[in-house]
């Protein structure tokens, strides 16, 4: 058999030559991959300078906002004239800095602009507009900040728990706390039923029908009314009743004061003074224990004593009259019997209770009661746009039938993000099932965020439902919060309507209106305090930069500190939508409450801080509505003792009258 030849071995020369090709394309492999990871670090590190940098140079620029405030709080009217007529350059004093704030004074370049002119003449609108430029290495950014220079306007009454338009009806156990001269005041009609306390008076424009209890507060006199039109009262303790019109007070009521420009009836326990231009009518068992005065006629069916009547008409008395020291101008009758005429002649003798003489053309001096006025105010969420750190929004141009998809949320003044970046909510794990995370970009399925170069993702909020904002649509918001988290602190604007649950250190603005449905715990920005708003242990390294000092020690002063909720807003042509505020079930809200229309309390609702509703959706020049828009029910408490800020926590303080006392109206990036 013929033996078969195996086949030839390969050269040992190829085997050597296919080694070494190996491992070349191996090690271009690995150098590659090190090049790329270099590169990516690189880039890492790249992005982290740039974000540190821009958050510093932010951090800078803020700082001689508030360092530009306190200057021009220390000038006189005629200085800051002076400075603004051409515009300044300002600079800081290197000397006058601590040292570690000393760089300060090479980082900022400051420019108060000129006035504004008006046909070469400037124009005097109490304004101040200054550029400060900031740099931070390779970062620079330039604030534009308007101040006001003379303040916030005062309120009527630094003690106005609450003031409403539109007029107010008030049932259940109504308590306000905080102040011994609490006032209510009202633009419309008053109707109280139910229990009233911790009010030392109520002011309003038109009738006031109080039907409940006025309980006292500790070390609080008793109430008073003061009203354009009628009072009536049923009964209980009453320090003084004021009336452009009537004055009705029922049986068990005690009045140390009533004066009225019209007619005054009383069947109560007891008047101290009483005064009216108008009738006078006394029945039941009233006594009037210092004075009655009257331009008008008197008539009394009361047998309890009246002391000092002085009256221009005439006197009819009936039953047992005590009437001690009376002088009247008209006639005098008795049980239907003349004494004497209205020329003073007598027809007969008095009663021995009664003494009362006559004096032809008596006058009655009395002070007319004066108009009752509620300063103007104007509520419009738009006015803090530019102050906003969070504004919320739906996206119309978006199709997505997946809702969440659809919200957009901008972001300003917020440290470590750029100045009106746009985010989505979505998710940053990917084992994580719920959209409570602000993306810069989503990826392909919707959910996941995708990176954007200097745009860090950021935690939202925590919820038990997929998204803390799941069950919105278009203009109408329902936010709902897992506690004892809340959500990114600052200001959030929400353009629609909002029905919220949760709580939250915030102040909530709603373009439209505001509800609660369930409980809620809401901590206004002052009252929440730099501790929580500026160093939130649950969001440690983001917090609005507009309304943190520098070292996030204190808050800076703004109008927006003292807000939990506003609700309601101007469009362009001046059209005024939404307003109203209804607090149901459990309200703890810590600030001041603002209804641009109208509000509404029941459960059990507790504010630390002043309400007001505006009634803006009332067209100029439309008579009042006929019965009251407003009402407090259930059990409401109204806590003013703290609405002037708590101490240390970048609030209070009294302006120097004599200086522009300026503060920031709004800022921006240019």
């Amino acid at each position: 058999m013929r033996a078969r030849r195996r086949p030839p071995s390969p050269p040992r020369r190829q085997r050597g030559v296919a080694a070494v090709l190996m491992v070349l394309l191996t090690g271009m492999a690995l150098t590659a991959l090190a090049l790329g990871g270099m590169h990516h670090l690189r880039g890492q590190q790249e992005l982290t300078r740039s974000l540190r940098g821009n958050s510093e140079a932010q951090w800078r620029a803020w700082t001689g906002a508030e360092l530009v405030r306190q200057y021009l709080s220390a000038l006189t009217p005629a200085q800051l004239k002076a400075l603004e007529l051409d515009g300044a350059a300002l600079s800081l004093d290197r000397a006058s800095l601590p040292p570690e704030s000393q760089g300060l004074a090479d980082a900022l370049r400051i420019k108060l602009l000129p006035a504004p002119r008006a046909g070469g003449v400037v124009v005097d609108d109490d304004k101040a507009a200054a550029w400060i430029t900031a740099a931070s290495g390779d970062a620079t950014v330039t604030l534009e900040v308007v101040y006001q220079l003379n303040g916030a306007p005062p309120p009527t009454s630094v003690n106005a728990a609450a003031q409403i338009r539109g007029g107010l009806s008030t049932s259940g156990n109504i308590v306000v706390t905080g102040a011994k001269d609490a006032l209510l005041q009202v633009e419309g009609a008053v109707d109280t039923s139910g229990s009233l306390s911790g009010v030392s008076a109520i002011q309003a424009t038109g009738d006031i029908l109080f039907q409940g209890n006025p309980e006292r507060g500790e070390g609080q006199t008793p109430l008073s009314l003061w009203s354009n039109g009628d009072i009536r009262v049923n009964s209980g303790q009453f320090l003084t009743l004021k009336a452009r019109g009537n004055i009705v007070m029922g049986s068990g009521s005690d009045v140390e004061t009533a004066a009225a420009n019209g007619a005054v009836g009383s069947s109560g326990e007891r008047v101290g003074r009483l005064s009216a231009i108008g009738d006078v009518t006394l029945s039941g068992n009233v006594a009037v224990s210092a004075q009655l005065l009257s331009q008008g006629d008197v008539r009394t069916s009361s047998s309890n004593r009246l002391n000092a009547l002085r009256a221009q008409g005439l006197l009819d008395s009936r039953g047992n009259a005590n009437i001690d020291d009376g002088l009247i101008g008209g006639a005098f009758s008795h049980n239907g019997a003349q004494i004497f005429d209205a020329a003073g002649q007598a027809r007969q003798p008095p009663p021995n209770t009664v003494r009362v003489r006559h004096q032809a053309g008596l006058k009655v001096p009395l002070e007319p009661v004066p108009e009752f006025r509620l300063g103007a105010t104007r509520v419009n969420a738009n006015d803090y746009r530019d102050a906003a750190n969070l504004i919320v929004y739906w996206d119309a141009a978006d199709r997505s039938a997946d809702a969440l998809q659809r919200i957009r949320v901008r972001l300003q003044h917020v440290a470590g993000v750029p100045d009106g970046a746009i985010y989505r909510l979505g998710r940053q794990r990917a084992d994580d099932w719920q959209r409570n995370d602000l993306c810069p970009a989503l990826q392909a399925d919707g959910r996941r965020c995708a990176p954007v170069a200097g745009q860090p993702a950021l935690r939202l909020c925590e919820s038990d439902a997929e998204s803390c904002l799941s069950g919105s649509a278009a203009q109408q918001w329902l936010l709902r919060l897992k506690p004892p988290q809340g959500m990114l602190p600052g200001v959030v604007l929400f353009e629609g309507n909002l029905s919220l649950y949760g709580r939250l250190d915030n102040a909530i603005l709603a373009t439209g209106h505001i509800e609660t449905s369930s409980n809620v715990e809401l901590w206004s920005l002052r009252q929440a305090g730099a501790a929580r708003v500026c160093r939130s242990p649950d969001f440690p390294d983001v917090y609005p930069l507009n309304h943190c000092a520098a070292d996030r020690n204190a808050l800076r002063e703004s109008p927006l500190l003292g807000i939990a909720l506003l609700a309601g807003s101007y469009d362009a042509a001046q059209a005024f939508g939404g307003g109203k505020i209804r607090l149901g079930a459990s309200n703890r809200i810590h600030g001041a409450v603002l209804a641009g229309d109208t509000l509404d309390t029941a459960g059990s609702t507790h504010i630390f801080g002043p309400v007001s509703a505006g009634l803006q959706s009332r067209p100029p020049g439309a008579p009042p509505p006929s019965r009251p828009l407003n009402s407090l029910g259930a059990e409401t408490v109204i806590d003013i003792s703290g609405q002037n800020g708590l101490p240390g926590e970048g609030g209070g303080g009294t302006p120097n009258p004599q200086t522009g006392a300026a503060r920031v109206l709004w800022a921006r990036y240019r």
